[in-house]
């Protein structure tokens, strides 16, 4: 939640929202919730949702986790 008050004059913000669907079941609803009391600002705001990559699965693994672990 983002809330930028009255008198908060040339506010500039971003609000962003990534989440990682951990298995094939996995979903993910983004809202961003941003409100503005007041004209003069600058507000940006995405949202990202990804599976887990080869480049994090080959981190975690060389951390010790099993495929498996690393992915549930």
């Amino acid at each position: 939640m983002l809330k930028v008050h009255k008198g908060a004059k040339n506010s500039k913000s971003s609000v962003v929202c990534d989440a990682l669907l951990l298995d094939p079941q996995s979903r993910s609803d983004t809202y961003p919730y941003i409100e503005i009391d007041e004209d003069r600002v600058t507000i940006g705001h995405e949202a990202s949702v990804s599976k887990v990559g080869e480049e994090q699965l080959y981190y975690l693994m060389s951390r010790g986790l099993s495929e498996e672990e690393a992915t549930t």
